[in-house]
C-alpha cells in the first residue's frame, strides 16, 4: 500500500465508518477478514481506490451503486490506518475484533478532525437552502453523530429509522467552504456549492426568465411603455401651464 498522510488516513478511516463495512467471513479455508467501501457514486471510490492500492475492482452492488472490497492479509494496511484514526465506538469494537484476528494490537477512540470530517461528509452528507444553508448526516449509530456536534457545531436527532446531524447559519458556510476544497465527490460537492450561493444563482435566474418573458412579449412591452411616456408626458405639460 502507498504512504498516506496523515489527512488521507483520516479521509479513508472516516469514509468507511460512514459508508463501509468491517466484518469476518466464513470459508472452506477458515475465517478471514473483508473491509468494503460502498458509495452510490463511482468516483469517490476511485480515488480511495488509487490512495490504498487495492488489488481488487470496483464493482456494481445490489442497491444499485459500487463498492470497493478488501479481503484477508490485504486487510492488514487498512487495521493500522483505521487504528490510527477511528473516532466511533461502534466501529472501533469492529476494528479491534480484526485487530486480534491477526495479533494486532488494539486501539482507542480519537478525535475526529477536519479532513476525516470530509471523509465522513463524502459518505453520508447532504446540504440543502431552506432560506438559509443546511449541512446534514445521517447514521443510525448516534455517538459519532454527537462527537461531530460537539467538535463543529451543529445539533443531532432521530430522522426516519436513524439518527441526523444538522448545521445551519454562519458555522455552516464556514464548514461548507472547508468541505467544497476537500471533497472527492462531485456530484454532493456540486449540490453544495449550489445551496451555498443561492442568492446568486436566484439572481441570475429572475433575469434569464425576465429576458425570456422580454423576447417573447416584446412589442407589447414596448407599446405599453410608449403609452406610460404619453401620460408622463402630458402630465408634464399639465403642470407647467
Amino acid at each position: 500500500m502507498p504512504n498516506l498522510t496523515d489527512s488521507e488516513e483520516a479521509y479513508v478511516t472516516l469514509f468507511c465508518e460512514g459508508d463501509g463495512s468491517l466484518y469476518v467471513n466464513k470459508a472452506y479455508s477458515g475465517l478471514y477478514p473483508r473491509i468494503t467501501f460502498s458509495q452510490s457514486e463511482r468516483h469517490v471510490l476511485e480515488y480511495i481506490h488509487n490512495l490504498i492500492g487495492s488489488n481488487n475492482r470496483i464493482s456494481p452492488n445490489s442497491k444499485r451503486g459500487w463498492t470497493l472490497p478488501t479481503n484477508g492479509r490485504n486487510c492488514i494496511p487498512l487495521l493500522g490506518i483505521f487504528s490510527r484514526h477511528v473516532v466511533g465506538k461502534q466501529f472501533l469494537d469492529k476494528l479491534n475484533n480484526l485487530n486480534t484476528m491477526y495479533n494486532l494490537p488494539h486501539t482507542t477512540q480519537h478525535p475526529i478532525n477536519t479532513m476525516g470530517l470530509v471523509g465522513f461528509w463524502d459518505a453520508e452528507g447532504s446540504s440543502a437552502y431552506t432560506g438559509t444553508l443546511l449541512l446534514s448526516m445521517s447514521q443510525k449509530d448516534r455517538e459519532i453523530l454527537d462527537i461531530i456536534a460537539n467538535t463543529f457545531g451543529g445539533s443531532v436527532g432521530p430522522h426516519e429509522n436513524n439518527y441526523q446531524w444538522q448545521l445551519t447559519g454562519k458555522s455552516a458556510k464556514e464548514l461548507a467552504l472547508k468541505i467544497l476544497k476537500r471533497s472527492h465527490c462531485p456530484s454532493k460537492k456540486e449540490r453544495l456549492r449550489k445551496n451555498l450561493y443561492p442568492a446568486v444563482e436566484h439572481k441570475e435566474a429572475i433575469q434569464i426568465k425576465f429576458h425570456e418573458h422580454y423576447l417573447k412579449n416584446r412589442d407589447k412591452i414596448l407599446t405599453e411603455l410608449r403609452r406610460q411616456n404619453l401620460l408622463i408626458r402630458a402630465c408634464k405639460e399639465l403642470i407647467n401651464e
